[in-house]
């Protein structure tokens, strides 16, 4: 493509000056509020075309003020989403017999049954927590004592019937104290002969539909 040919191609302001062999021309974008410094230089080579060849300054140093406004507006939308949403969770008040604000355990319990529920949750939860403190307490206390730098040297042994035994015989007793009281909770959360009200709950695609079976309300039926 020649010289002349090249100017309704480019979309910035070029000088129009017949350029003489090997001389640059510098291009100039209209798209900033201020004049830059062009990156690229159009060359007329003797041959009657044209090659751009790139600027020795730093072209990103034109696009610093852009990047500025943009972070700049960034931080402030960030500030004002964070005001909002600090305003809304202090608009919200628990719901009488459901989640409270900033609530970390389960609801408080009614029924016989959501008692059992809670304190087998407690239990489990206090036995985790043994388990977690115990075993990452030796780790951590092992890999500190027993550190290079303090010149600890790897014991020389092969097997030890006490600690083989230990390490079977201890987990064994942990999961039977635990499935023994969950398999009472779940027994009588299966018994419904005793039960006041039955309702079926049906999951459709999109909806669930609930039906009164037995109790106040029977006979009533409804999708949700």
């Amino acid at each position: 493509m020649g010289f002349d040919a090249l100017f309704p191609l480019i979309p910035s302001r070029c000088e129009r000056q017949a350029p003489k062999v090997g001389e640059g021309i510098r291009l100039e974008s209209p798209l900033f509020l201020r004049p830059i410094k062009p990156s690229y230089a159009l060359v007329l080579l003797e041959n009657g075309r044209v090659r751009s060849e790139r600027s020795q300054s730093a072209p990103m140093n034109y696009f610093k003020p852009l990047l500025n406004r943009i972070a700049q507006s960034g931080a402030s939308l960030a500030l004002a989403v964070g005001v909002q949403a600090a305003l809304a969770a202090q608009t919200v008040n628990s719901l009488p017999g459901g989640p409270a604000v900033n609530q970390i355990n389960l609801h408080p319990p009614v029924t016989k049954i959501a008692e059992s529920q809670m304190w087998l949750h407690n239990f489990m939860l206090i036995i985790c927590t043994v388990i977690f403190v115990a075993v990452f307490g030796v780790m951590f206390y092992s890999i500190f004592k027993h550190r290079k730098s303090r010149g600890a040297k790897s014991a020389n042994f092969h097997e030890s019937v006490g600690v083989e035994i230990a390490w079977t015989v201890v987990p064994f007793l942990i999961v039977i104290a635990m499935a023994l009281p969950a398999t009472k909770v779940v027994v009588a959360m299966k018994d419904t002969t005793n039960a006041d009200l039955t309702i079926k709950a049906t999951g459709y695609q999109w909806k669930w539909g609930y039906d009164y079976i037995k109790g106040e309300g029977e006979g009533i039926g409804f999708l949700s």
